[in-house]
């Protein structure tokens, strides 16, 4: 699925891919939410922040944050990352404006009366300014992309150990000029949440 949603003037385009088992209740399910990558701990400060934007997503979803692993149902890891951004050229078209007026104008008139006496009068007149679209023009420029994705996946526990059993899988991406994660990942966890993250209510969906 393919989510626009609106940050202040801008859209983004976030594509979410889910999955999930059909038979899994959701309601009150017992979860612990760590790091899925090696060179990540549980208490490094982004990934907290990260995770949190989830957490918050579970718990609305009706997930309860279990207070230890052994208490938990499901282990969910959260990945996530930024590409090294990859150049592209894009056109647009360019209007060309003509621009007239925004000057005064000073004319002289003469006038004669019944006498004929000649009178001679200066005036100046003010023509507004105006600007028309005359044309376009095909430009081409380049920008960086930079491709961010979130990755969550939930197993099963039992015993405080995975059994190697998937319960679902959420992968979140968006492409854009910025390489701030911690700007865009909120947009992706909404994202996320909009495309029933975690769900598994339906048969399997992608």
């Amino acid at each position: 699925a393919a989510l626009l949603l609106s940050g202040c003037a801008t859209t983004y385009v976030v594509k979410v891919d889910s999955i999930a088992e059909s038979s899994t209740p959701v309601a009150g399910i017992k979860y612990v939410l760590g790091s899925g990558m090696s060179d990540v701990k549980d208490n490094d400060l982004y990934f907290r922040e990260f995770a949190a934007q989830f957490h918050r997503i579970l718990t609305a979803k009706g997930y309860v944050e279990a207070a230890t692993r052994a208490d938990a149902s499901i282990a969910i890891t959260l990945s996530y990352g930024t590409s090294s951004g990859r150049s592209e050229l894009y056109s647009y078209l360019r209007p060309l404006y003509h621009v007239s007026g925004g000057e005064n104008i000073t004319y002289k008139e003469i006038k004669t009366d019944a006498a004929g006496q000649k009178t001679e009068t200066t005036s100046t007149v003010y023509v507004p300014l105006r600007t028309q679209v005359i044309g376009y023009t095909t430009e081409l420029n380049s920008q960086t992309l930079y491709t961010h994705f979130a990755v969550l996946e939930a197993d099963t526990l039992a015993n405080g150990e995975t059994t190697g059993k998937q319960v679902w899988k959420t992968t979140v991406r968006l492409i854009d000029p910025s390489s701030d994660l911690r700007r865009l990942l909120p947009y992706m966890a909404a994202a996320a949440a909009l495309d029933a993250l975690c769900s598994s209510s339906g048969s399997m969906r992608g």
